[in-house]
């Protein structure tokens, strides 16, 4: 087959092109395709609750290692980089993993369906690392909920682009540039503010003073900000009124962003009646 050939073959939709097939080769039973079958959470939930797991690990071990500083106040540094690296993996992992695959079926409505689905998956793993960290760190419960809060609201925000990028793409097209600037706004919202912070990183600091409310605008910036060292207080981390600040104006823009995908959804259901 020429290059011409190839090139006309792919500008076909999958059904011309041939029978759909899964990934490990199998056509659909009693299905055109398997858009159907497209956006299931389970072999997310696998690759994500593995990332979550051996990312812990990871940190757990680390910390280990360091026997001369053994306990809370010797893991604590390796918490708070835990805490970025699964930030930074809401942020870049959860999109690149579905914004990879042709839409499932259900139009928009489907695509915000599948998402919020997406969304329980990716936080059980994340609040049952974060709850523990009361023992395992001695964090606050203020601070073990402005984390959890934190994973929450920034993963509305994830799951809204996601929806609104999935939403509008043609299941049958065997391209995915139109996922492009979902993936570019997502890598945006996680590493801006961290390269922008950059050399005075949230993890860095020691007993800080004040808090740095914008580096609550990024999903790896968040946590490390909100578990800084701030002896002064009486614990080890505290939470100010500019965090709780900072975290209702991402709920804010999750919200707006779930608003667009409704009424996007709901005009494309208009369109079709």
């Amino acid at each position: 087959m020429n290059d011409d050939a190839e090139h006309r073959e792919a500008d076909l939709p999958p059904m011309a092109r041939g029978p759909d097939r899964d990934l490990f080769g199998r056509a659909p039973r009693n299905a055109p395709d398997w858009s159907h079958r497209r956006g299931e959470p389970r072999w997310f939930a696998l690759a994500w609750t593995m990332f979550v797991l051996l990312t812990t690990i990871g940190a757990l071990q680390a910390a280990g290692g360091l026997s001369a500083n053994a306990g809370p106040t010797g893991y604590r540094p390796s918490a708070r980089l835990l805490m970025a690296a699964l930030g930074g993996g809401m942020a870049i992992i959860w999109p690149l993993f579905r914004l990879s695959q042709l839409s499932p079926s259900g139009g928009r409505f489907g695509a915000m369906r599948d998402a919020a689905r997406d969304w329980v998956v990716v936080q059980v793993p994340l609040q049952a690392v974060v709850l523990p960290h009361l023992l395992l760190a001695r964090w606050s419960a203020p601070v073990i909920g402005a984390l959890g809060l934190s994973f929450a609201v920034w993963g509305w925000v994830i799951a809204a682009i996601i929806a609104i990028a999935l939403g509008g793409r043609d299941r049958t097209a065997p391209h995915r540039s139109s996922g492009a600037w979902a993936m570019v706004a997502c890598l945006a919202v996680a590493v801006l503010t961290p390269l922008l912070a950059a050399p005075s990183l949230p993890w860095v600091g020691v007993d800080a003073v004040f808090p740095t409310w914008w580096w609550m605008l990024s999903p790896i910036a968040a946590g490390p900000e909100i578990t800084r060292d701030r002896e002064w207080t009486g614990h080890h981390a505290a939470v100010f009124l500019e965090h709780w600040q900072a975290l209702a104006a991402v709920g804010g823009a999750a919200a707006v962003l779930w608003l667009i995908a409704l009424g996007l959804a709901l005009a494309q259901r208009r369109g079709r009646g």
